[in-house]
């Protein structure tokens, strides 16, 4: 266990500081931890201490260096028009088209040349004849996984890094991707057997059953329908649809019953059951969660022939120690984080609860089987979810509830499905008619299930979404689980009342201290604009909403940017919501937040417009009696002081007679102290001279460029009189329009503005305290 401690701890020395700073800070560490254990009298432990630790330092160091090495390779590719050649690994099906994992084997751009094996996917919109094993030749766009594009935003970029995945191409749709060969790899031959399977099950069980039991046995849940999905997700037993941990104990019960059956002779029958389940894990996909229960599976099993007691902490250590050495970066992949810390904290709670609870609630004291089960059950699902909550809280902003209860029924259930799921496959082939009965058993034993799902997704307060928690707000959930169990264990309790102390403080102390800041919060929402401002009042935080985004077919910017936004910061309830003006690249998004969060009131230009967008927006505004008004010049909204707001643009006459929608958007200038921000919505050349009359009130440090940077927009008389610190450009990466302008671009650099752009920059955060203005890095 110490070996696995003092490895982790190196990788993650290495991640924090990096090379060499990191070298100097183990050594160091090591030579103040050799002094003291040589005063103990244990020279020898300490020096294998200090090689596990400098081991881990190391093994993360060459995995940074190869990565840089890769990402480096790449950048001569970066946006460039190239040629893959490369073994197709994986098929998926997109809302748009297909997904193709592709091993590349010849790389050509412009100027480069790569012959390595880095994996790559490969975008087309188009159906094609292509199969896991297949060797295609395909033209397209390159690019590089960008990092979070907005605050909360899940990092894909390290994600797809840490599982070899560097790119990706999409097709250029003149040319027809060509398969020019086959290779009957290890990748197809696992392929095919998976898609055997899911065909099996699909003869024998069919419909949503069938694929339920598909991503049970061998983990391919894609056919799963999003409904029920996100019933899973709202229940909070997702993790059933992900082979792990949980999967690999029912496969290991499974085989140990049939070497039984087989009278496979002992010592056999253990190096038997270690291969079935590597092969499964295999099988299933090789994620860490499942290595990481092989590994232990192996190890628990292996103990009786070396004649040693299994210890549960040191195969939990070895098999984190195994899967590190393997791959460092494992350390901070959310499988791996989640399928330990739930492991761990079994282990460790269920031992905890037989000594704080009440000896007639301990389940070693529980007379009756079935009420014994189910309590055990329930502990075992409480104390997973302490383990996993810091991560679930961190990565997916919620704390699930109804789960406690959801797991103890639907965990057994899942236990008899792939029981069945097993028993198919062994006898469906050859005996048709058990088949038969099995798979009917299978569809009741899942149509059970997905009630169950459903039911409890539609229990109110099934779970709590919460703002993305703070290392702090961590830290302080660590702190109160341990002074609770402090408190409950008999003989503890007078340290649990120094420790009730101590964890009150962290609660009052950052309450006490924390400053009150403005935070603007320009969102990268690709070729359209949303602006979320947050304004510290004496009644609390104020939220104000300008625009939100581009909605289109293929793409709802706010569901898919704005909203997560909005849950990464706890928001629930927006003060003001501002549509700019009635262009769905700024509205498009409002109609999603109409009916996920609450808007008390919006603010809307004089300008009428016919598009469907905006009628179904202004219809669900008048039906939800949302506060309504066309704001106009001269406005002055003074209830979130020390915040003012000063709307200059446009007057209901000027807007009436425009003929421009974006001569028309709102203008209002946002003051915190001695910091100001001028909001132009997508003003152009017109509505830039109908400014000018505000002369020196035009002055600013933050200005919104106006209409993305266009070239009819941002004149030079107004940017005389504006006169902005900094400018922000929310604007598309490689956007039809071109935007933005070299000629805006210019003024803005001759105006002495720093720019900022969300297709390069993505968002960009700024911070005051009504006297300071700096740019926070959200990163």
């Amino acid at each position: 266990m110490s070996f696995c401690v003092l490895f982790i701890a190196g990788i993650l020395i290495q991640f924090y500081f990096h090379l060499p700073t990191s070298i100097l800070l183990g050594i160091l560490i090591i030579l103040v931890a050799i002094i003291w254990f040589i005063k103990q009298g244990k020279p020898l432990l300490i020096f294998f201490w200090g090689v596990i630790f400098m081991s881990g330092l190391a093994r993360l160091s060459i995995s940074q260096f190869s990565i840089q090495d890769i990402d480096l390779s790449l950048s001569h590719f970066e946006k460039q028009d190239v040629e893959i050649t490369g073994e197709v690994l994986s098929v998926k099906q997109t809302e748009k088209g297909w997904k193709y994992l592709l091993k590349n084997q010849l790389l050509q751009g412009n100027h480069a040349v790569l012959k390595d094996d880095t994996k790559i996917f490969l975008y087309t919109d188009e159906t094609q004849p292509i199969e896991v094993g297949d060797i295609v030749n395909a033209n397209g766009f390159f690019q590089k996984f960008i990092p979070p594009r907005n605050p909360g935003e899940f990092d894909f970029s390290s994600f797809y890094k840490r599982r070899g995945i560097w790119g990706q191409i999409f097709e250029d749709k003149s040319q027809d991707i060509a398969v020019v060969g086959e290779i009957n790899s290890t990748t197809k031959k696992i392929s095919t057997l998976q898609i055997g399977i899911r065909n099996l099950f699909e003869e024998h069980v069919g419909g949503d059953a069938g694929n339920l039991l598909t991503a049970l046995i061998v983990g391919l849940r894609d056919e799963i329908p999003k409904e029920i999905k996100d019933d899973f997700v709202d229940t909070g037993v997702i993790h059933v649809l992900a082979v792990s941990g949980l999967h690999v104990g029912y496969v290991l019960v499974i085989l140990i019953v049939l070497v039984k059956i087989f009278r496979i002779p002992y010592g056999w029958n253990k190096i038997l059951i270690i291969l079935l389940l590597m092969g499964y894990a295999v099988l299933t996909g090789g994620k860490s969660s499942v290595w990481r229960a092989t590994l232990m599976a192996s190890l628990f099993v292996l103990a009786p022939l070396f004649h040693r007691k299994s210890n549960l902490w040191n195969i939990i250590a070895v098999a984190a120690l195994g899967l590190l050495i393997y791959k460092p970066d494992y350390l901070f992949d959310v499988g791996f984080l989640l399928s330990f810390s739930a492991v761990i904290s079994i282990v460790f709670f269920l031992s905890q609860f037989e000594i704080i609870l009440p000896k007639r609630l301990r389940v070693s004291e529980i007379q009756t089987p079935f009420l014994k089960y189910v309590f055990a059950l329930f502990l075992v699902s409480v104390a997973a979810q302490i383990g996993t909550l810091p991560f679930t809280w961190s990565f997916f902003n919620r704390l699930p509830i109804i789960s406690l209860i959801a797991n103890v029924i639907i965990i057994p259930l899942i236990g008899v499905l792939v029981a069945l799921g097993f028993a198919i496959l062994l006898l469906g082939s050859w005996i048709p008619f058990v088949g038969g009965i099995l798979g009917n058993s299978a569809w009741l034993v899942s149509q059970f299930i997905f009630f169950l799902t459903k039911f409890f997704s539609n229990v109110p307060f099934a779970y709590l979404e919460l703002a993305t928690p703070s290392f702090l707000q961590v830290f302080q959930y660590m702190a109160l689980v341990g002074t609770l169990f402090f408190i409950f264990r008999v003989g503890w309790r007078n340290k649990g009342v120094l420790a009730c102390l101590l964890c009150a403080n962290l609660f009052v102390l950052p309450w006490s201290i924390e400053k009150k800041q403005l935070d603007v919060i320009f969102l990268d929402v690709g070729q359209g604009d949303a602006i979320l401002v947050r304004i510290p009042t004496k009644d609390g935080m104020k939220i104000v909403l300008v625009d939100a985004g581009m909605k289109s077919f293929w793409r709802d910017v706010g569901e898919r940017v704005v909203l997560p936004v909005l849950k990464h910061f706890g928001i629930k309830e927006v003060d003001i919501m501002v549509m700019s003006h009635p262009h769905s690249d700024h509205i498009g998004g409002v109609e999603t937040l109409l009916k996920n969060i609450t808007i008390h009131e919006v603010w809307d230009t004089f300008f009428d417009y016919q598009s469907h967008i905006y009628q179904r927006i202004l219809k669900k505004i008048d039906q939800d009696s949302i506060s309504y008004q066309r704001v106009k010049r001269g406005v002055w909204e003074n209830s979130f002081e020390p915040a003012q707001i000063y709307i200059l643009h446009p007057d209901s006459l000027y807007a009436a007679t425009e003929t421009s929608a974006n001569n028309a958007s709102i203008v209002f200038k946002l003051v915190y102290g001695q910091v100001s921000f001028l909001f132009v919505g997508d003003l152009e050349r017109e509505g830039d001279h109908e400014m000018l009359r505000f002369g020196q009130i035009l002055k600013t440090d933050v200005l919104k460029v106006g209409h993305h940077g266009s070239i009819t927009s941002t004149t030079e008389p107004f940017l005389n009189l504006a006169k902005p610190d900094y400018a922000v450009i929310s604007v598309g990466d490689r956007n039809k329009f071109k935007h933005p302008s070299e000629i805006v671009l210019s003024r803005l650099k001759e105006s002495g503005a720093k720019i900022y752009r969300t297709d390069i920059d993505h968002a960009i955060w700024f911070k005051s305290d009504g006297n300071r203005l700096w740019v926070h890095d959200w990163r």
